[in-house]
């Protein structure tokens, strides 16, 4: 080998080391997990409904975890809900739409987004399917989906999860008109399937029921 061949050689070596290593501590979507749907809660005396944990996990390129990573959940898209700006887990911060939590040495970042949703007027036919958007270290991982079960939340000034949100859920549904609303709304399917039927009814019973939900907090107006 020639010294020329031979430089040229090193030089290409430490090209791809300088790149190896510049793309370490990069999140790649590839390698993150994140669950497609999110519950958006309430609390009980301040303490975040821990039905809503969600945990989205940041790896780089090497599928190595990385630490101290930003991640936000956007919920701008899913213009019908409303996030708490005074009660989230310790970690967590949010705003009107976004809540952003660090990754810890296991590349994890666990959220619990408290906040409601409007139902009630028509003011809104719910967000779609894919209307939440996440984010690590302002790179695109992908997009999920919410619902709620804090139903009338956004308008009342968040009153928690009681039997009005049943009335605003049936409301929805077009089921005090005697026959199903055919217009899907994200926020109430609580089995997150792709449909609202009276499963997801009775899931929202259930969780009312534990009380973990009752209390309410300041949404974004």
């Amino acid at each position: 080998m020639t010294g020329t061949i031979r430089k040229a050689t090193i030089l290409v070596a430490f090209g791809l080391l300088a790149a190896s290593t510049a793309m370490a501590g990069i999140p790649n979507p590839a390698n993150c997990t994140w669950g497609e749907w999110i519950n958006v809660v309430g609390n009980l005396d301040g303490t975040p409904d821990p039905i809503g944990a969600y945990t989205v996990v940041v790896h780089d390129v090497y599928d190595l975890p990385i630490l101290g990573s930003t991640v936000t959940i956007n919920f701008a898209g899913a213009s019908d809900l409303r996030l708490c700006t005074d009660v989230a887990p310790e970690g967590q911060t949010n705003t009107c739409n976004v809540a952003t939590a660090i990754t810890n040495s296991s590349g994890e970042a666990t959220f619990i987004v408290c906040g409601g949703a409007m139902t009630q007027g028509g003011l809104l036919t719910g967000g779609a399917i894919g209307a939440v958007e996440v984010r690590a270290d302002g790179y695109y991982l992908g997009v999920i989906s919410a619902c709620a079960y804090d139903l009338n939340g956004a308008l009342t000034g968040g009153g928690g999860v009681t039997g009005a949100d049943d009335a605003a859920w049936q409301g929805d549904m077009g089921l005090f008109g005697g026959a199903e609303n055919p217009d899907y709304k994200c926020r109430n399917d609580y089995t997150q399937n792709g449909e609202q039927t009276g499963a997801d009814r009775s899931a929202w019973q259930s969780l009312m029921g534990l009380g973990t939900s009752a209390f309410g907090c300041t949404y974004c107006p």
